[in-house]
């Protein structure tokens, strides 16, 4: 079991086609989507659960910028 809710694994992918290729390749491989913890990630994502309780968040955004210092 992962140690806490909010342990993900996020990846952004921008662009439709790419997100979708990739919502679609979880499926096929046997992972079924999830409802989120937090309903943020399910708002423009699909979240993903493995057998051991990890997991992968698939976000249809750009990833954010992160300022230096922050």
């Amino acid at each position: 079991m992962a140690p806490t809710q909010g342990n993900l694994l996020v990846f952004y992918l921008p662009q439709l086609g790419a997100y979708h290729t990739a919502t679609s390749r979880m499926r096929y491989q046997g992972f079924d989507p999830v409802a989120s913890f937090n309903p943020f990630w399910d708002r423009f994502g699909q979240t993903f659960e493995d057998a051991d309780g990890y997991r992968v968040v698939l976000m249809n955004l750009a990833s954010p910028t992160v300022r230096a210092g922050a």
